[in-house]
């Protein structure tokens, strides 16, 4: 029979990544080029113009679209139908398992926060981490949604192996951090290049703030993009001086 393959990364609780995969029954997804359709009229309203452009923008499928092609009959109407569909029954599946951190891998990137909220009460201290740890490293612009990030993190920090690895440990009461840009966000790391190196692609000014925050005020460690990354609150970030790059 042939399935539908998932492939993706988790975290063991020792913080090691391990390589998972998971598949699917041919019956929930399968996708044809060759399949002319309307697109179904229950998605329609996620036809979007954004920036000149038209995309198609659902939390399960998220493309380039030409307006005004959705009454007719198109291979990508037919695309999109069996993916929004497919991915549904896969999820349905998933949840009726409990396995809640698959279906995160099957959302797309903008609307993952969204389906973590969702889920994220009804899971063990160590899925709650391992959910957090995936959708933060994966977001594009988690400073967007500032307070929501906060309340995540602050929630059930008891229980959060970052915090109780071996870097955090080793660390001084008062770490030295590093952030490209403004002060404004949560994301600092222990590594000064890194922070000219985000200067650098996306500060104009290229400024790197170089602050201090207590030990016990971060709220969460990663380098599982080997940025050594903190996590903190700008509330409780100290900034002592900003350096402007040549």
């Amino acid at each position: 029979m042939i399935s539908y393959a998932l492939f993706f990364l988790t975290q063991n609780q020792g913080g090691k990544q391990n390589a998972s995969l998971i598949t699917f029954p041919n019956q929930y997804l399968e996708l044809n080029m060759n399949t002319l359709e309307k697109l179904n009229p229950e998605l329609i309203g996620y036809i979007e113009e954004c920036h000149f452009m038209t995309f198609f923008r659902h939390p399960l499928c998220v493309m380039p679209y030409s307006k005004g092609t959705e009454d007719k009959e198109l291979a990508v109407n037919g695309m999109i139908n069996t993916l929004v569909s497919g991915r549904t029954k896969i999820i349905m599946d998933l949840e009726s398992k409990g396995d809640y951190a698959s279906i995160l891998h099957l959302v797309e990137r903008p609307f993952r926060l969204e389906y973590a909220i969702k889920y994220l009460h009804l899971v063990s201290d160590f899925e709650y981490w391992d959910i957090v740890d995936y959708v933060w490293t994966d977001s594009e612009n988690p400073s967007v949604n500032l307070d929501l990030w906060e309340r995540i993190f602050s929630n059930r920090k008891y229980s959060n192996p970052s915090l109780k690895s071996k870097t955090v440990n080793t660390l001084p009461k008062e770490v030295t951090i590093y952030r490209g840009g403004n002060h404004k966000g949560l994301s600092w790391t222990l590594d000064k290049s890194q922070a000219e190196w985000f200067a650098k692609r996306f500060d104009s000014n290229q400024t790197v703030m170089i602050a201090t925050v207590n030990k016990a005020d971060i709220l969460h460690y990663t380098d599982s993009r080997g940025e050594q990354e903190i996590v903190a609150s700008p509330s409780r970030v100290n900034v002592l001086f900003e350096e402007q790059l040549a």
